[in-house]
């Protein structure tokens, strides 16, 4: 037999339907006190968010896209450099 999980609101016991209710999350300022959640039916949350405020979504913010090329960081213009292979030089056999 297949288990189903039922929603139920925490302030009326009405029984929440698939895909419909709201959770209301409580936090104090005195952190002490912790947090609190309450499930509700979607007239309780609606009847409770008229009562509050609306606040922003939180989104992910755009990220800028640099366009053209990018010098090599850390490197003055001014450094040569050189690609290949260059002779191996002889130890005197003194220092290392």
């Amino acid at each position: 037999m297949a288990r189903r999980t039922v929603l139920v609101s925490d302030l009326s016991g009405e029984e929440i339907p698939d895909g419909k209710g709201a959770t209301v999350t409580i936090t104090f300022r005195d952190a002490r006190k912790g947090t609190i959640v309450l499930d509700l039916t979607d007239s309780e949350a609606e009847q409770m968010g008229a009562k509050g405020r609306k606040q922003a979504r939180r989104g992910r913010r755009p990220k800028e896209v640099p366009s053209g090329s990018k010098p090599i960081e850390g490197v003055g213009t001014s450094v040569a450099g050189f690609v290949g292979l260059a002779p191996r030089k002889r130890s005197s056999g003194r220092g290392r």
